[in-house]
């Protein structure tokens, strides 16, 4: 018997094409739960979603949307609860960063952040939590990130629409939880992406100087998020409510010695 069984559980993931949301409907699917990925990149989607059904026996879905317009949200929101009926849980994990100093950023850089890392979620949120509330049950998860707490990576306006996500979650814990919706954010610290790479090149020497910062010895995997995601989206989870979870591997706490 596993430990997490999400078997019954239908479960959207926003932003399910790239890394951290990969590793997500990996774990969940792994778990047994019917991930439905929406993104906007058809051709990982797909793959993403036919590798979940050969991998594990399990339904995956994957949905084209493109997460910064409203009607495209909608249609798909629409769309899926007239499909499946039920949908227990909501993941927004998309995600930008840009390689910007703050000095130097554009309006298109700072809105294009925004309509991935914020916009997007709010669409998101409202249009599921419509039918949430219907169900008179739901389970939404953020994926925040720790930027929001030391200012480090990913820049001023990546970390704008990061913290803007927590302040969503922790005044919907209030609105919501007496409906039956509970909400949580999760916030990685350095997990080995494609868009940590931008900023720090994957060689030996960049590697070292990051992981000496870290306590656990190591970067952290989109697996990382999706174990936390997945315990997050089951039922043993559910008096964990308006709360952020940091995954960092102690890095917060960390004081490197002189």
């Amino acid at each position: 018997m596993k430990l997490i069984d999400l078997k019954g559980k239908n479960i959207v993931i926003a932003g399910g094409s790239g890394d951290i949301g990969s590793g997500i409907a990996e774990k969940l699917a792994e778990c047994d739960a019917v991930t439905i990925i929406a993104d906007i990149d058809t051709s990982r989607g797909t793959l993403l979603s036919k590798h979940l059904k050969e991998k594990f026996g399990v339904d995956s879905f994957f949905y084209k949307c493109d997460l910064c317009k409203r009607p495209s949200v909608k249609d798909f929101a629409s769309g899926i609860f007239s499909r499946f009926k039920k949908i227990d849980c909501l993941i927004y994990c998309a995600g930008y960063s840009s390689l910007h100093e703050f000095i130097d950023l554009t309006d298109d850089e700072w809105e294009k952040s925004m309509a991935i890392n914020l916009n997007g979620a709010f669409y998101f949120i409202q249009e599921f939590m419509c039918h949430m509330l219907d169900q008179k049950k739901g389970n939404i998860i953020l994926i925040g990130s720790t930027t929001t707490i030391n200012g480090s990576g990913g820049g001023a306006h990546y970390a704008a629409s990061k913290i803007g996500l927590l302040g969503i979650m922790k005044s919907l814990t209030y609105d919501l939880l007496p409906k039956g919706i509970r909400i949580n954010t999760v916030s990685p610290g350095v997990i080995d992406t494609k868009m940590l790479r931008i900023r720090y090149p994957d060689v030996p020497e960049v590697n070292k100087k990051i992981i000496e910062g870290i306590p656990l010895g190591r970067m952290g995997t989109p697996a990382d998020i999706g174990n936390i995601v997945s315990f997050l989206a089951s039922d043993l989870s559910e008096y964990i409510c308006g709360q952020e979870i940091i995954a960092d591997g102690g890095r917060i706490i960390y004081r490197r010695p002189k």
